[in-house]
């Protein structure tokens, strides 16, 4: 807990995101076999996503030029690290007798 007179934690997590660009499908046979690539994240289009209840750092760090995995298929997966500062109440009155359980939610937008 790094805010306690606030009830702020900071959260870092990595996530492994996957999902399909019909866009970016092709015949592996027409392309030597070829069945995935890797390119620069800023390539490709990005799902967009954020974290509830966080104060600071809702959205993710996309580091530009980090690869991103696309395979002939369509499927695209990419690793995205978040650092945020989110609302997380606390109970002290057991401590040091106590656990605290803080959830952290994450919403994707679609279009």
């Amino acid at each position: 807990m790094e805010d306690q007179r606030n009830n702020l934690a900071t959260v870092s997590a990595y996530f492994d995101v996957w999902w399909l660009d019909e866009f970016l499908i092709w015949n592996a046979t027409e392309y030597a076999g070829i069945t995935k690539i890797f390119v620069p994240m800023k390539w490709i289009w990005k799902p967009e996503f954020y974290m509830y209840h966080s104060v600071y750092g809702r959205v993710p760090e996309y580091a530009p030029d980090a690869p991103a995995e696309i395979r002939s298929d369509g499927r695209v997966r990419m690793f995205v690290s978040i650092s945020s500062k989110s609302f997380c109440p606390i109970n002290f009155k057991r401590f040091p007798f106590d656990s605290q359980t803080c959830s952290f939610s994450v919403c994707f937008f679609l279009f």
